[in-house]
């Protein structure tokens, strides 16, 4: 036969809320014989976590957390393989503003870099030291 324990916990009371703590009540069945006929457990077995799939607040909050998880992940890795083709871009452009000017002497212009990369908001703003 099992035993009940009562387990009394307290909610605790957060700054800015007036309600005051209450006793929190939960039953505990547990099991006083173990099958290898030893003394008995006094730890509870853990009970799976029972989630009703059919709740629309359940599945929006799901929905939202994968959503969250896969933006927070994915737009840092999409804008760090940008930065790495337009690393790999500026390099080529170099590489052939080089060779134009080992070959006519004179470099690229403005309008024939901007035909081969477009410049990004980085390139326009002035990185300042202002303490």
């Amino acid at each position: 036969m099992g035993s009940a324990v009562i387990c009394k916990c307290t909610l605790p009371s957060f700054v800015g809320f007036q309600s005051t703590s209450r006793p929190l009540r939960k039953q505990i069945k547990l099991s006083s014989t173990r099958k290898d006929g030893g003394r008995a457990s006094r730890v509870a077995p853990r009970a799976g976590l029972e989630i009703d799939w059919s709740d629309p607040d359940t599945l929006i909050g799901v929905a939202g957390g994968v959503l969250g998880l896969l933006v927070g992940i994915g737009a840092p890795l999409f804008y760090i393989s940008r930065d790495e083709k337009d690393e790999q871009k500026l390099e080529e452009l170099r590489e052939l503003n080089r060779q134009t000017f080992k070959e006519t002497g004179e470099y690229l212009t403005e309008e024939e870099i901007k035909a081969f990369r477009q410049p990004r908001w980085t390139d326009r703003r002035e990185f300042q030291d202002d303490d």
